[in-house]
């Protein structure tokens, strides 16, 4: 267990303040997660929606999707995105539809 000296802020209370953060400006929680570790799994916990754009490398996106695992939705802009059945290819083959919650 780690020592929980003076300071400590326990990884709900993070939590908390992260979806707060997240209300504001979800790219927030971009700069937040390069601070530790502990940041970048509490911004990957809270993260609840993925934007599929022109910014997004395609071929990333089953990583995307097994690194987000709490993505409740996903925001695709088919007038960006052309090859519409290679993208649902690479959510089927993310794996993260065939996981239990």
């Amino acid at each position: 267990m780690e020592k929980q000296g003076y300071g400590f802020v326990p990884d709900d209370c993070w939590e908390l303040i992260f979806q707060k953060l997240k209300e504001d400006d979800e790219r927030d929680l971009d700069s937040i997660s390069l601070v530790s570790k502990q940041f970048l799994a509490i911004s990957n916990w809270v993260k609840h929606s993925l934007n599929v754009d022109a910014e997004t490398p395609l071929h990333l996106l089953p990583n995307l999707l097994r690194r987000f695992r709490q993505i409740k939705s996903l925001v695709i802009d088919i007038d960006v995105v052309k090859d519409i059945d290679g993208l649902v290819g690479q959510i089927a083959w993310s794996g993260v539809l065939n996981s239990k919650p």
